[in-house]
């Protein structure tokens, strides 16, 4: 449901069947402060954060940076008012609330802004932080024999479109981990997308895995999507 320009939300939208009604919702967005929204969300690490801010500003845009101004909201409103009438073929009718449905959305305010509603626990949450439909930056860790592996990664459309390994491990050559993040980048979540990939780069680089293996960084990976962790080393 998003709205994007050359690949980047600029808004969103949602519908709904509401009894004899169609009711469409949405947003467009005139500008956005990425650096506040970064610094606001609750991120476990700044690592993390400053991967969400670089992806929100490379999958995010706004009507100011398109345009190189902010645009009148009644010039937009009026434009949009106009294209919907083409594309629908109809004239649009302003209309207005009943008594009724003001008094239902009243109360729909006051259940969502209350802290009952604001600090209840068990809701269904997805994992990471979600920059559009298709993009999520998520953050993972897991302790291997020879150390903890650190894993940030921006998964786009199912698949690893940019990752961060760090950790207190040891890896030779140095520059091995940065091969890791090259190979895996473009593969899914799976096991045996993985594991082939980063045991070549191992083959490659001739790497001493000092107690880090091939698996226990596809163990670290999948930490991302929820999938069950196995033993590390030897598993």
């Amino acid at each position: 449901n998003d709205i994007h320009v050359a690949g980047r939300k600029i808004g969103g939208t949602g519908a709904a069947s509401i009894g004899e009604a169609e009711v469409l919702v949405g947003s467009l967005m005139f500008d956005f402060d990425f650096d506040t929204m970064a610094q606001v969300l609750r991120i476990p690490s700044e690592k993390m954060r400053d991967k969400v801010r670089q992806s929100m500003r490379e999958y995010i845009t706004t009507m100011k940076r398109e345009l190189g101004r902010v645009p009148d909201w009644e010039e937009v409103k009026a434009l949009y008012l106009r294209k919907c009438a083409e594309v629908l073929g109809r004239e649009i009718v302003p209309g207005t609330l009943s008594e009724k449905e003001e008094a239902m959305a009243r109360e729909l305010d006051a259940r969502f802004l209350s802290e009952e509603w604001l600090y209840q626990k068990g809701r269904l949450r997805e994992p990471g932080i979600k920059i559009h439909e298709d993009v999520r930056v998520l953050e993972g860790r897991y302790k291997a024999p020879g150390g903890l592996i650190r894993v940030i990664a921006r998964i786009r459309k199912g698949r690893i479109d940019d990752i961060t390994i760090t950790g207190d491990f040891t890896l030779l050559p140095a520059f091995a981990v940065g091969a890791l993040e090259q190979a895996v980048r473009g593969l899914d979540l799976r096991r045996e997308s993985l594991l082939p990939r980063i045991q070549d780069v191992y083959r490659m680089l001739r790497v001493d895995p000092l107690g880090v293996t091939p698996e226990d960084f596809v163990e670290a990976i999948l930490t991302l999507s929820g999938e069950p962790v196995g033993t590390g080393s030897g598993s």
